[in-house]
């Protein structure tokens, strides 16, 4: 009995229907769990401002979940350079990523 209260409680608590963003959000993951392909050419807006590549923009630090950015030597730089060292970082990762996917392409199928 006080299980099915508390279940009731919590539901009534996630009650989301007038928070039109998260809806919105939910019906398109729901949409692409079923399906089932993303393509980034159509489902990307690259043209949207938060995409843009801007040298200053603090959002290139790296975050204390990368090895790099935990360091105390890259901590200890400034800003400006910490921005520098993530966009290389970042640009680095995207490099191996297009190589690894080159040598998957070309790998024999089984």
């Amino acid at each position: 009995m006080a299980r099915r209260l508390l279940l009731r409680r919590w539901h009534r608590n996630m009650e989301v229907r007038d928070d039109a963003e998260y809806v919105s959000a939910i019906a398109t993951l729901s949409e692409g769990s079923v399906r089932r392909n993303f393509n980034p050419y159509t489902d990307i807006d690259w043209d949207a401002p938060e995409f843009a590549v801007i040298d200053n923009d603090p959002r290139w630090i790296l975050p204390a979940s990368d090895p790099l950015g935990r360091h105390p030597w890259y901590q200890a730089q400034p800003e400006d350079r910490k921005i520098k060292i993530g966009m290389w970082r970042q640009a680095n990762v995207a490099k191996v990523g297009t190589h690894h996917l080159r040598a998957a392409l070309a790998a024999p199928r089984r």
